[in-house]
């Protein structure tokens, strides 16, 4: 029987899925995304490098691959992701609120700052972004 994932989806379907469209971004990210979520980080990492490989500008895989890669610790290999896919995509709210969360934790409390703000300005009501905005202002500047 087939490893499952806690969504239902099993390692066997995704190999399938990804053998019948092997150069397809978005299947190998789906991919990536399961293996990782199952800790097989070695094996998410090579499929979301070849997702990248088909599309450079993938923002799914950007994004995902720097959350995992966060996860791992390599933080500043995650900024660079995230700095990819808002160049590609600068309206990304989840690449927004990561990118400037992850430049908080960095000292980097200016560029973070100008990150949240032009998100705010396309996201205005996004919980996520004025949550880290506000975490930004009181616990790194001390505004309350």
């Amino acid at each position: 029987m087939a490893a499952e994932d806690e969504d239902g989806g099993d390692a066997e379907g995704w190999r399938a899925a990804v053998e019948l469209h092997p150069t397809d971004p978005s299947m190998l990210c789906g991919y990536a995304t399961f293996l990782a979520k199952g800790g097989e980080t070695d094996r998410a990492e090579r499929q979301y490098k070849a997702s990248l490989e088909a599309d450079a500008c993938h923002v799914g895989t950007l994004c995902n691959y720097a959350v995992m890669l966060e996860r791992g610790g390599r933080e500043v290999e995650a900024c660079v992701l995230y700095g990819r896919a808002l160049e590609v995509d600068g309206g990304q709210v989840i690449a927004i609120s990561n990118y400037g969360h992850l430049l908080c934790r960095h000292g980097q409390l200016d560029k973070a700052e100008e990150v949240f703000q032009q998100g705010l300005k396309l996201h205005p009501g996004d919980v996520m972004l004025l949550h880290n905005y506000g975490c930004l202002l009181w616990e790194g500047r001390g505004e309350y």
